[in-house]
């Protein structure tokens, strides 16, 4: 259940979504049911859209610029795993896939979802939260995994709390996390122990491979030089032929 300005949207299951008004909220009016073909699990709300997860394992993107009649405008099936939970980071949309790890989508075009990659954490992943840059994810048997994505790419795990009794759902309150684990609530905080490599001065020019890739509407690329230098940044298609150039002038690392 969730709402957006004076519209409060229920999943009905199998039946669809309630949309009740409730601009009085002493009197509130069915406005309609929304039928969908997908047996409707959990609301996300993200940029101005709702997603979706479904009891057969698909993530519907929601358009509702019109809150009386939201619209689906793409959907993406995680296959025989179930969609556990998400967690939205930047144009990126992580999927809590159970024994299938945690999966990684491009959301920057959300008519599109696009699939990344899969990282194993080595656990089944019961569901995800974000703060900040850190996944937490949790397992009603091995407690909490923190995860380091701020270098999406590369996600590493960072620490962990194994909770006494079944991990299931996280706060954040302020700097720290608050698990219910069924038994009990535990106050967890996060000391940062590790020290980042500091950038270093390239010694030599190189070139990095765009991220992401496979990419929808857009991508980045990386290059390095060890000094100013004048610099021409073409793109050209498989037959050699110069599409586009993307930057010219005199940079350093860029």
């Amino acid at each position: 259940m969730f709402s957006i300005d004076d519209y409060l949207y229920i999943s009905l299951g199998d039946r669809g979504i309630e949309i009740v008004d409730i601009s009085n909220p002493q009197y509130p009016i069915q406005v309609s049911i929304q039928q969908l073909i997908h047996n409707i699990e959990k609301f996300y709300l993200h940029s101005n859209l709702v997603y979706a997860t479904t009891y057969d394992s698909i993530i519907l993107a929601l358009d509702v610029n019109d809150p009386a009649n939201p619209a689906v405008i793409s959907q993406y099936d995680c296959g025989n795993y179930p969609v556990n939970g998400l967690a939205f980071y930047d144009t990126l949309c992580f999927i809590a896939n159970g024994e299938n790890g945690i999966l990684k989508l491009d959301n920057s075009d959300p008519n599109d979802l696009t699939f990344i990659s899969q990282f194993d954490p080595g656990f089944i992943v019961d569901n995800l939260y974000l703060k900040d840059s850190y996944l937490l994810a949790s397992n009603a048997y091995t407690g909490v995994t923190l995860i380091d994505i701020i270098d999406p790419a590369n996600p590493e795990v960072c620490g962990s709390f194994n909770s006494p009794g079944s991990a299931e759902e996280i706060l954040t309150i302020g700097d720290d996390y608050l698990l219910n684990d069924h038994s009990s609530l535990i106050l967890l905080h996060q000391t940062i122990t590790d020290i980042k490599p500091q950038t270093q001065i390239p010694t030599a020019f190189s070139l990095s491979p765009n991220y992401p890739n496979p990419f929808n509407a857009a991508t980045t690329i990386s290059y390095s030089l060890p000094s100013q230098s004048e610099v021409r940044l073409d793109i050209y298609d498989i037959l050699g032929r110069r599409v586009r150039s993307l930057d010219k002038g005199r940079h350093g690392r860029h």
